[in-house]
């Protein structure tokens, strides 16, 4: 069975659209996937390293792992490590809207007469 000449056009053309697009979609998704794999992978090493800092300041008076593990109770100090955590979170003070540019005045256009225009400066100087 032989292909005429416009599905062999159809098929070429709908295969030069369709294989570009799956190979940026899936590049697409693999980037993404990297990339915030890394980010979490940074985030949890620089709460490690703060829970770390808080273990060691309050292990300072301690001889022994076994002496500060019966002295300390990991829920309390868990509970100011997140505490500690939630004052340094970075991101938007409120969700309130951006305030709004004021509005330029509305001007008239160039035939106006002299009553209008002295009307509009008027009401923009108000």
């Amino acid at each position: 069975m032989r292909l005429r000449l416009v599905h062999l056009i159809s098929i070429l053309l709908t295969g030069g659209v369709v294989l570009p697009l799956v190979l940026m979609g899936t590049l697409t998704a693999w980037n993404l996937r990297q990339g915030f794999d890394g980010y979490l992978l940074v985030r949890d090493q620089k709460r490690a390293q703060q829970l770390a800092a808080l273990v060691a300041s309050q292990s300072d008076g301690f001889q022994s792992l076994q002496g500060f593990l019966e002295h300390v109770s990991w829920p309390s100090l868990l509970a100011r490590f997140n505490a500690q955590s939630a004052g340094q979170r970075t991101g938007p003070v409120s969700h309130r809207a951006p305030p709004h540019a004021a509005v330029p005045p509305v001007l008239p256009p160039p035939d106006a007469g002299d009553a209008q225009v002295a009307a509009l400066a008027d009401d923009a100087a108000r």
